[in-house]
């Protein structure tokens, strides 16, 4: 298939990625050019940008969630339809799993065949920018670096320098630079980004973000290198007895400021299979909708803990559906929200929904990052995810997983994720596509009980 395409790494995190990525997405919205956005790795915070400048759905590409053969059939799929795919890369290009470049951008750039434009902060360099650039080009032969695109660089003047200089010492086609916009900046806290909801005015950020781009950056070359992408051949890894599997079905999805980080892949894996999908808001509906199951992702409850309180009938409706055989998947703030109280960061409780046993408490520091191996241990089941999360939990049900994370040779465990009459609630974010019986068999149960009653 042929799908034009290219990838924008970073030297490091913190060099412009993101502003950048969302500077050529609004310059190729501005020229109506169809655009599907992808974030490599699985940050849901930089998907919602891409998917509000783009006005589509951005989507997560990940080489350690999926097999190389979904990474390859997700993104087939997701961008076939589209004049060009925008891929923002995660971290530094070749950072991957521990000290290896397994899951880094480069590592997904080449699963994709898709060409790397580098962002290289040029903050007070001058040849010393040189090495830099051929160290990242020499370092992978095998990947297709087709130019530089230079950060925080103060003038044309300043450009020009800097371009006349690695043209002099490398063979990188170096594609424009971008300013330091002070305008455009976008705030961060604890757990990245300031999500694209919270922003005031940021169809403007965006419009001078992209009017930026057209200004300094060399579109129509960028374009010219992804049209050049080779053909990208891929498998349909979903089985067809799963089309309409569970018809008639209704799930619930909590979708608001609170709650808000899913992978839109996994909404339309439940569709595939038939599903009604209800988005809901437990901060400012009343009760749950007529619903079948209960989807709560994560998203930021610690910042609205005063509003989910105060929704008493919510609560109420949430617990009560519990309590009569339920069934709930809630991860990371889920999780948080399904507890019965909240301790936030300035030591004030709140309460929650009151279905697990136990609460948790916000801390000053990350208690688990990263990627993450699941395990149920009833079943012995295994999926991939990833956590990222501030708080602790003191839940006294049922334990139900082993999560581990291997850093080189070493492998830590701990017991996360707590069950409760039909409710699953844990830390780690799951893609369903890293292993779909655990979702399947999760709804299958609910729909048999539903159904077959």
């Amino acid at each position: 298939m042929k799908i034009p395409r290219f990838v924008i790494a970073g030297t490091n995190s913190g060099c412009g990625k993101t502003t950048i990525t969302s500077a050529i997405i609004s310059a190729l919205r501005k020229r109506e050019v169809k655009v599907q956005p992808f974030k490599i790795g699985p940050d849901y915070i930089d998907t919602m940008f891409h998917s509000f400048i783009a006005e589509c759905d951005g989507r997560n590409i990940d080489s350690f969630l999926f097999k190389e053969e979904t990474l390859k059939y997700l993104f087939s799929k997701n961008g076939e339809n589209a004049e060009v795919c925008v891929c923002e890369g995660v971290m530094g290009l070749f950072d991957g799993m521990g000290k290896t470049t397994k899951s880094s951008t480069a590592d997904v750039s080449k699963i994709i065949k898709a060409p790397v434009i580098i962002v290289v902060n040029a903050k007070g360099m001058a040849v010393s920018i040189v090495p830099i650039i051929k160290g990242f080009v020499d370092f992978d032969r095998n990947l297709n670096i087709a130019g530089v695109i230079l950060n925080n660089v103060k003038s044309d003047a300043q450009y020009m320098f800097l371009k006349n200089i690695i043209n002099e010492y490398t063979d990188v086609e170096v594609l424009g630079y971008f300013p330091e916009t002070e305008s455009a900046k976008i705030g961060s806290r604890h757990l990245g980004l300031i999500t694209a909801g919270e922003i005031e005015k940021l169809e403007n950020k965006m419009d001078i973000l992209g009017e930026q781009a057209e200004k300094t950056i060399d579109i129509d070359r960028i374009l010219e290198i992804a049209e050049n992408s080779p053909e990208l051949k891929f498998k349909n890894v979903l089985p067809e007895e799963l089309k309409d599997k569970f018809k008639g079905m209704k799930i619930g999805i909590a979708y608001d400021m609170a709650f808000n980080f899913y992978y839109r892949d996994n909404i339309d894996l439940l569709e595939y299979m038939g599903i009604e999908t209800v988005f809901f808001s437990p901060i400012r509906d009343e009760q749950i909708p007529d619903v079948d199951a209960l989807y709560i992702g994560g998203g930021y409850p610690e910042l609205f803990p005063l509003e989910l309180t105060r929704n008493v009938t919510m609560r109420h409706s949430i617990k009560d559906f519990a309590e009569n055989g339920g069934y709930i998947y809630a991860e990371c703030g889920g999780l948080i929200y399904m507890s019965e109280k909240i301790k936030t960061f300035d030591g004030n409780e709140y309460s929650m929904t009151g279905v697990l046993a136990g609460g948790c408490t916000m801390t000053n520091k990350l208690q688990h990052f990263g990627y993450v191996e699941v395990t149920d241990r009833l079943t012995g089941e295994k999926t991939k995810g990833h956590e990222f999360h501030y708080s602790l939990e003191d839940i006294k049900d049922t334990c139900l997983f082993n999560v581990s994370k291997t850093r080189g040779n070493s492998k830590t465990t701990w017991k996360s994720g707590y069950t409760y009459k039909n409710v699953v609630a844990s830390y780690p974010h799951i893609h369903f596509y890293s292993n779909l019986d655990m979702i399947v068999n999760f709804i299958e149960r609910a729909y048999e009980e539903v159904y077959n009653a």
